[in-house]
This record gives C-alpha cells, structure tokens and sequence, in this order.
C-alpha cells in the first residue's frame, strides 16, 4: 500500500499541481522533474511549447478520453445536436448513443484505441448513417476504412466541381476523371504511397505533415498558377486531409490514421 501511494504521489504528472499546493508534498516536485506528455506533433524539433532546451517545461495533455465518463458523454452531446431534427425522441438519441458505447465496449480494440476522440467520433458518424456496429465490424482498420467511404459519399457535390476544373486545366493527371469506385481507390493509394514515403523518410522531425508538390499549369495568354496534387485536393473535400495553403503542408486527422494508410499501401 505504501508503495502505491508513493508511485501514485510521485510519478502521477496529474498531481504536480496538487502537491505544488499542498506543503507536506511540495518536496515531491523536483525542478529536474519535467512533464513533456503531449502529441507527437508536439514534441517535433523546434517546438516553442515542448522546448526542454529552452527552460522548464511542466505540459499534460491527456490525449484519450475516460471510457467510463467521457466516451458516454460525448456521445450523448453528438446525438443530440446531430439528431436534432423535432422528431428524434430523447430516448431514442439516448439509444443511439448507448448503442455507440457498447459497440465500443465490445469491439476487439485495445482501451488506447477505443478512447480515443477519433474512434468514438467515427463510430458515432457510422451510428448516424445508420450503419451496422456488428463486433466483427468495429476494428481500427475497419473503422478509417469505413468512415473514408462515408466521408467520400458525404463529398460527391464538392468532388464533382473539383474534377471540372481538374479536368479543364490538368493534362498530366493521370487520375480517372470519372467520379466512382476507381476513383476512390485511385485517391487512397495515393494517399497511401504519400504516407508511406512520409513515415519512412529521413526527415522524421514531423512524420505527420506530408509536404505536397504543386504543378504549375500555364494558359493561353501565358497566366500561370500553381495545381495541389489531385488526391490531395479530394481528399481535402472528404475532411480526412488539411491542407496549409501557405507551406503546401497536408496533415491527416491523427497520426493513427496515417499509420492505417501505411499499412493500407503495404498490402
């Protein structure tokens, strides 16, 4: 029991603060003990918040969600904003919201993975397109799957105006220009090889931010502008890529994302 408390009282991150206020503890907190416990795109080279060279730096995120308190929240407030509709029974959002955790609950996926805002986001989405959340269809791999088909459909409008343009100005895509199935496939293995090719680079200062290559198109009166790769820009309209329009930098929603894209390209 003593050894418990101690490792509970002077390893938790999460009690700094409290032994910092209480006097019989403060001598727990030692200057040398810095708390860096944050994204990975926080901890890159440079980065002014998790800088340990630059001073002390005392940082938590907590990056995952408490699977007894905060996954069922958010999934009451998801179905109640998105269910909204003047039809939708309390009940029946708190149904649908019930069903999402127990899907959770009975899927094959770690607690690291099913905790995350992400996951039970996904899931929540399916839930709404009325999808099935059968245990043999919730895993990681199947979830990115899944929620890029829906984001994909959801898009159609917007992708239908991207490819017009495309089509108009682009004469080295060689990307079906027809919207469908092919097309989808074309994008995420695209999509894929720039992630793969990401991870594995040398440069792995920031293996999340992917750095786009533009092409520049010319017209007939000698204008010139500069083309994100094709892939890029629908998988842009879909929500599942952000695009820094200054730097040309793409990031995916989060770095398991990528790590399924990867495994997606491997296969």
């Amino acid at each position: 029991a003593h050894l418990k408390s101690f490792l509970t009282n002077f390893c938790d991150p999460t009690r700094r603060q409290h032994h910092l206020n209480n006097g019989n503890f403060a001598e727990l907190v030692r200057p040398c003990d810095l708390v860096v416990i944050t994204s990975r795109e926080e901890r890159v080279a440079e980065n002014l918040t998790c800088n340990l060279d630059k001073g002390p730096v005392d940082r938590w995120v907590v990056l995952r969600w408490t699977f007894e308190k905060q996954v069922p929240e958010f999934c009451q407030r998801f179905f109640h904003c998105t269910m909204d509709d003047g039809k939708t029974t309390a009940e029946q959002k708190q149904a649908a919201a019930d069903q999402v955790v127990s899907a959770l609950s009975d899927s094959n996926m770690s607690d690291n993975f099913r905790t995350l805002p992400l996951i039970v986001r996904m899931v929540c989405e399916l839930r709404l397109d009325n999808q099935t959340l059968e245990r043999k269809h919730i895993s990681s791999s199947q979830l990115f799957e899944r929620m890029s088909r829906l984001t994909w459909k959801r898009s159609k409008q917007r992708r239908a105006d991207k490819l017009k343009a495309y089509g108009d100005d682009d004469k080295h895509e060689s990307a079906p220009l027809v919207d469908g199935a092919e097309l989808y496939d074309w994008v995420m293995d695209q999509a894929a090889l720039a992630g793969y090719q990401q991870l594995v680079s040398d440069a792995r200062e920031d293996v999340t931010a992917i750095q786009l290559q533009t092409t520049t198109i010319e017209n007939d009166v000698g204008a010139s502008r500069k083309l994100l790769p094709l892939w890029a820009v629908l998988l842009r309209e879909t929500g599942l890529l952000r695009i820094d329009d200054t730097t040309k930098q793409a990031r995916f929603p989060h770095r398991s994302y990528l790590e399924f894209l990867c495994a997606r390209h491997a296969a």
